[in-house]
């Protein structure tokens, strides 16, 4: 019993509870890039441009997913520190003064 409890090794607690969408939104963000690169060198290959509209739009859902996961980041990492306002004083702007 000793030896089997040395051999195990401890996890440290995350200092900010994970969100389990993240590794989702990843995961959708990579197969999307992959189908990029696919139709459109599919499309330029076979000269279709149905496979290089389908590239470009795999293309716009990839920048959709990967803003989606750094907007999860930030608010990962708003909440995990004490700055006031988290991830949302990242986006508020400054007032100007009027004139």
């Amino acid at each position: 019993m000793a030896a089997a409890s040395q051999t195990e090794t401890a996890v440290p607690a995350p200092s900010a509870p994970r969100d389990p969408r993240r590794g989702v939104i990843l995961l959708l963000a990579a197969a999307a890039s992959l189908g990029t690169m696919a139709g459109l060198i599919a499309g330029l290959v076979l000269s279709s441009p149905l496979l290089v509209d389908g590239g470009l739009i795999l293309g716009i859902s990839t920048g959709v997913l990967v803003g989606v996961s750094l907007a999860q980041k930030e608010r990962a990492l708003g909440a995990a520190t004490s700055k006031p306002g988290g991830a949302r004083s990242f986006w508020r702007r400054k007032k100007r003064p009027s004139k």
